[in-house]
This record gives C-alpha cells, sequence and structure tokens, in this order.
C-alpha cells in the first residue's frame, strides 16, 4: 500500500517558520467574516498596496550565467525561480537564496559532468541504480565566477548538455524596490511577461453554515497523562480540529463562492453525502485569492497585518497557502516528490477569542499537510 498523506496540527505556535520557510507558493487564500473583513480591511491596505508580481519567460540555464542576470538579480539581488515541469520525471530546476538546485534524471546526470548524490526522492527503494541526482551550487560564492574551476564547469555543462530551454517561473523579492514604470532590460531580453497578483480576487458568501470554533470543553491537544479518559479527551480535540479544517477546505472549494455542502439551503441526499456543519450557524464569509508565484515574505507581511489589524476585535481568520506540487523542495531545503500526491501546504487559523471580552485573543491552529513524498516533519 502505497504511503499516506500527512497532516500535522499545531496550537500556539507561532506561524513565522511555517511560512518564511515555505518558498515556492502558487496560491493563497485569505477567509474571514464579512463584518469583521469590512473593520479591517482599511488595516490591510498598506500590506496589499506592496507591489506583488511574478515574470514568466523561456530560456535555458545558461541565461543565469549571463552577467547581467548573474550580478543584478543572484550575486547582489534575491529572487525565486522554478521551472516547469513533473519533478519525478524530468529535469527540474530552482534558485532560491542564490542555490542552484538541479534535480536530474539519472540520463542527464551522466553526461552533464557535474557532481551531485542521489535524490532522496524518485529512486527505486534497493535499486543499484538511482534515477534521480541532486545537484547544488551556491552562485554567490566567490568561486562562482568567470575563470573559476566550478563556474566555468557549469557554463560547459549548460552549454553542451543542460542546454534544451525550459519554462521559468521569476519572482524579484526586491520589487518593492523597482520603479513600476521602468522595464527591467534584462528581464526584457529574456521576453519575460509579467503578471501582476497584486489585486486579489474576491468573493462573498453570505449563505455559510459556521461551526462552532471553540474546542469543545474538556477537549485537549496533548498532555492529561495515559489514561482512556485523558485519550479520549485528545481524540475530541483533534476531530473537532480536523472539523474546522474540513469546513475551511469547503469555503475555499467553489470558484464563485463556498460548496454546496456548507450553504444553509443546501437539500443533498444523504445517500450521495452525509456531510453536514456541526454546530453550524448562519453567516457571510469573504474569501480573498492571489494567484501565481507568491512569495514568503509577502505571505508573512499579509498575516501579521490580518493579526494586528484585529488586535482588541473578536472574530477569526484563516489563510491557506498551496505550495506547487512539482517543487523538488517544500520547506527550507526539505526534499520533496510527487508520486502519490505531491501536497505541500498549510493552513493558519487565528481563533476567535474565548471567555471574557478583556481575556487575549490572538491564539492559532496552524495545519500542515504533506504528501507521502516529503522529508519536511
Amino acid at each position: 500500500m502505497a504511503p499516506s498523506s500527512r497532516l500535522h496540527i499545531t496550537l500556539n505556535k507561532s506561524p513565522d517558520k511555517t511560512i518564511q520557510t515555505h518558498t515556492y507558493n502558487h496560491r493563497v487564500d485569505l477567509v474571514l467574516p464579512t463584518d469583521l473583513y469590512t473593520l479591517i480591511s482599511a488595516g490591510l491596505g498598506p500590506a496589499l498596496a506592496q507591489p506583488l508580481r511574478c515574470w514568466r519567460f523561456r530560456a535555458p540555464l545558461s541565461a543565469l550565467l549571463e552577467t547581467g542576470f548573474l550580478n543584478k538579480y543572484i550575486k547582489s539581488g534575491d529572487v525565486i525561480m522554478l521551472s516547469q515541469g513533473r519533478v519525478d520525471a524530468d529535469n527540474i530546476y530552482t534558485l532560491t537564496s542564490g542555490i542552484l538546485r538541479l534535480s536530474l534524471r539519472h540520463e542527464t546526470y551522466e553526461t552533464a559532468g557535474l557532481v551531485g548524490k542521489p535524490a532522496r526522492f524518485g529512486n527505486t527503494a534497493g535499486s543499484k541504480r538511482p534515477r534521480r541526482y541532486l545537484v547544488e551550487h551556491n552562485l554567490r560564492d566567490p568561486s562562482m565566477s568567470p575563470g573559476k574551476k566550478n563556474f566555468d564547469r557549469l557554463v560547459w555543462s549548460f552549454a553542451n548538455v543542460l542546454k534544451d530551454p525550459v519554462t521559468w517561473l521569476f519572482c524579484d523579492l526586491n520589487q518593492a524596490k523597482m520603479p513600476e514604470t521602468v522595464s527591467c532590460p534584462v528581464l526584457s531580453a529574456l521576453s519575460a511577461l509579467p503578471r501582476d497578483m497584486q489585486m486579489p480576487v474576491v468573493v462573498a458568501t453570505t449563505d455559510v453554515l459556521v461551526p462552532g470554533l471553540v474546542a469543545p470543553e474538556g477537549s485537549r491537544i496533548a498532555g492529561g497523562g495515559k489514561s482512556e479518559k485523558a485519550e479520549f479527551h485528545r481524540e475530541m480535540w483533534r476531530e473537532w480540529a480536523l472539523g474546522v479544517y474540513e469546513w475551511l477546505a469547503m469555503v475555499q472549494l467553489g470558484a464563485t463562492g463556498a460548496a454546496d455542502r456548507v450553504r444553509v439551503r443546501d437539500t443533498v441526499d444523504p445517500l450521495l453525502s452525509t456531510y453536514e456543519v456541526e454546530d453550524g450557524v448562519a453567516g457571510s464569509v469573504m474569501r480573498l485569492t492571489w494567484r501565481g508565484m507568491v512569495p514568503a515574505t509577502w505571505i508573512g507581511r499579509l498575516w501579521r497585518a490580518v493579526n494586528a489589524s484585529m488586535d482588541g476585535k473578536d472574530g477569526w481568520a484563516a489563510i491557506t497557502v498551496h505550495g506547487f506540487e512539482n517543487s523538488p523542495i517544500s520547506w527550507g531545503a526539505n526534499a520533496h516528490g510527487s508520486l502519490n500526491g505531491g501536497e505541500n501546504g498549510y493552513t493558519i487559523l487565528r481563533l476567535p477569542r474565548e471567555g471574557a471580552a478583556g481575556e487575549k485573543s490572538g491564539r492559532c491552529i496552524i495545519y500542515e499537510v504533506l504528501g507521502s513524498q516529503d522529508e519536511y516533519s
């Protein structure tokens, strides 16, 4: 039986590491009650006003070593890049923090003249001959300059073996410093097509059943001992947390609003679906969606703005981030494969305030979803 996907759930842990180390993101959803959005939308203005765009172009690996590109975007700049393809079948390339990662098929690796190691995923267990290899080079290293051995080896390999153009997604992490009206000549030379992601797609759903977002009394995420009663309380909390996660997924499912199963007037035949919103109360929610190559720094800035705007106010908010399934890494430098599902993403839910009005708020649940092939834990 193939290994299944995993879902890690934590409570009251800072989400900074989850956000900042997850580099390759293609969709971000922010969900919150409509009345709360009305109250805090002005506070989100500065975060949403930051430039947010990515570029798409077709070029060989050798373009990254051209003096103009290398100096502007790698040596002195900060960009993320991901090539198009299937991570378990094609040659896939990434660039982040100046580190170029080449996930290569065995046949390509044998002729590329580069030194690497067998990839963590994409290889057959017990096989004497790895099917995939990983090659890494820090292009910011002083040795990565023309005339140096390591650099010239890359130049030769990119000119003679890894020479086919590929489609790239490119995001400049310093784009806020770039004048909007000035076209970068380096990207223009590559015929790069910009995609503006700053304005989200906003969808309002007015007839949603909202579940109770306060954990059942007596339930707990951990601790309490080894007794059956303690285990029951832990299981009760996990079932509640999974139910909330499933509901959030339903709210984000429809292109024009929440899925029918969470609508007030849903009348589905119970023979077709037994799903129901437990303790659901009719409400209205807003969903804001950004698509493209969305950098982790921008996501972190958005989430901090949401939290700051909610201080002193009751309510809840959730942000869900979807990673590229065909990226060879997920969080940090942890290897990632897509066999049997390449999920890698997370949801952060800021819970409503419990108890008295003066009680401290800001508690959150973090859900991290991983496919069966992922080193992150």
